[in-house]
């Protein structure tokens, strides 16, 4: 019975440390302000494979569980608009090189994102993360498919229990929020996207 009792004990334990807890690492898009008076009066387009948009991305937590999230799935708002803060018109599209849906749709420029994450907390006791970073490289092509420009910002959040306890993503969302605030200021001054 003794030895039930310990494997049981076991497997519970088991079952409690390295779980994944569900989350979301958007920035609140209204977070998001625009920072230039005159739009840049061009049309651009950003691509995220399906694949990307399914990628469910497990990072450390506090307590030993880890967090879950699609990073695409979550910063596409935020990626779009970002652009719609910048550009005249922003379309999301099915391919990177379509031409003929560029030349319908007039795009100039398309972006391709990629985001990196990592995600820590000291906490033997909870498993929201305490500090989160979101690294996000950005590529624009030309409607041809030429890259000309590409540029890297980052984002890093932190929360500790007081701040986090009524929003468990709040370094997540910090962090990418950061990013993309960043992101949005070296669209603005990159001479290549004007």
């Amino acid at each position: 019975m003794k030895n039930i009792i310990r494997v049981l004990i076991i497997f519970s334990v088991m079952a409690l440390v390295g779980c994944a807890h569900p989350m979301v690492m958007s920035p609140r898009v209204e977070e998001l302000p625009k920072e230039n008076a005159v739009k840049v009066d061009k049309i651009v387009g950003y691509y995220i494979s399906s694949e990307k948009m399914k990628l469910n991305v497990e990072t450390p937590g506090g307590g030993g569980d880890r967090l879950a999230y699609r990073p695409y799935r979550d910063i596409e708002a935020a990626l779009n608009k970002v652009l719609s803060n910048v550009y005249k018109d922003v379309y999301k599209l099915k391919s990177s090189n379509d031409s003929a849906e560029l030349e319908k749709n007039g795009i100039t420029y398309v972006f391709i994102p990629e985001v990196k994450t990592t995600s820590y907390s000291p906490s033997p006791f909870t498993w929201p993360p305490t500090d989160f970073t979101v690294t996000l490289t950005m590529v624009g092509l030309d409607k041809t498919g030429k890259q000309v420009w590409t540029d890297t910002v980052k984002g890093k959040g932190h929360a500790e229990y007081e701040d986090f306890k009524d929003d468990f993503q709040l370094a997540a969302r910090l962090a990418s929020k950061e990013a993309f605030i960043n992101l949005q200021k070296i669209i603005i001054s990159a001479e290549a996207l004007r």
